[in-house]
């Protein structure tokens, strides 16, 4: 019987139709609503919600790029490294919790495109 293996998770162009397969897709949640702690740590809890209500950022993560998309955007922006997707969104990224380096960082050491 024959084996067969699937690679997904590509997302090297945003024009493609592989934009929409990938491995880890992270993101802010524009509206959590209001959220309730109590004890020593509330205030970082206020500190992380507020960062997140101002960022509208979806980040997915492939094999051989990341792509990311802002809420204004209509389409992905999809490059090899972060550095190069910073440099292409200029003002436009808005990043407060560093969800971009933090998908980097997924894929430089959880990914492994070897079997290809």
């Amino acid at each position: 019987m024959p084996e067969a293996i699937l690679v997904a998770g590509s997302c090297p162009y945003a024009h493609s139709a592989l934009a929409n397969v990938y491995l880890l897709s992270v993101s802010y949640v524009p509206n959590p609503g209001s959220i309730e702690s109590k004890g020593q740590n509330a205030n970082i809890t206020s500190i992380f919600s507020t960062a997140a209500q101002r960022a509208h950022l979806t980040v997915r993560t492939g094999y051989f790029g990341l792509c990311v998309k802002t809420g204004d955007d209509v389409s992905w922006t999809c490059r090899k490294s972060p550095d190069a997707i910073v440099t292409a969104m200029g003002e436009r990224l808005q990043d407060p919790l560093d969800l971009l380096d933090i998908s980097a960082h997924f894929q430089e050491r959880a990914v492994s495109p070897g079997l290809m």
